[in-house]
């Protein structure tokens, strides 16, 4: 969560941009709910492109291959240990044209509807994907729309803007950061 509040201090244009669909929304400024997220396809890019830019981990849990197979010109022994490492994939020039660039856009088609959203790893894949990726999911939604609906955020007056590299530990985590809760009138 911390990755999103970040993003959306760091690109105010962007939190506008996410603002006025609350707004198209719900104009008498009543809580969403998750079902609005179908009405909304620019937060839900930005929320893609937070997990794009933001992984928590750069690798995720180990797995164990259980049968020999060949992916490209290797041969992978049944038992055998695998590790992804999301970090190739989501920083690739193969998969985004520019990967350094943060961009919800990439996530939206010409009408404006939400594409490409299975691309993005955020929460582990496959049969054992993460039980809590919806609730995580349901929780940032609400939690971020009901904030923009009543705040802007932004950088305190004197300071600089934040960094948006990661730093290391057990997770990748924005390094520490403030903002600014101004009252929407």
């Amino acid at each position: 969560m911390e990755i999103v509040i970040l993003n959306l201090i760091v690109y105010p244009e962007m939190q506008e941009k996410i603002y006025q669909e609350i707004l198209k929304v719900s104009p008498d400024r009543k809580d969403l709910s998750f079902s609005d997220r179908k009405k909304m396809p620019y937060i839900q890019a930005f929320f893609l492109e937070s997990h794009r830019k933001g992984r928590l981990l750069q690798n995720m849990l180990p797995r164990r291959a259980l049968w020999d197979f060949s992916y490209k010109n290797y041969i992978i022994k049944k038992d055998t240990i695998i590790m992804v490492d999301t970090r190739l994939y989501n920083e690739s020039e193969e998969n985004w044209t520019d990967p350094d660039a943060f961009r919800p856009e990439r996530f939206l088609n010409e009408d404006g509807q939400v594409v490409n959203a299975g691309s993005i790893i955020s929460f582990s894949f496959g049969k054992r994907n993460c039980p809590g990726e919806l609730h995580a999911n349901i929780v940032a939604f609400l939690l971020v729309t009901s904030l923009l609906q009543r705040y802007k955020l932004s950088v305190p007056k004197g300071q600089e803007m934040p960094r948006l590299d990661l730093r290391t530990g057990f997770t990748l985590k924005p390094y520490p950061f403030q903002a600014t809760f101004t009252r929407r009138p």
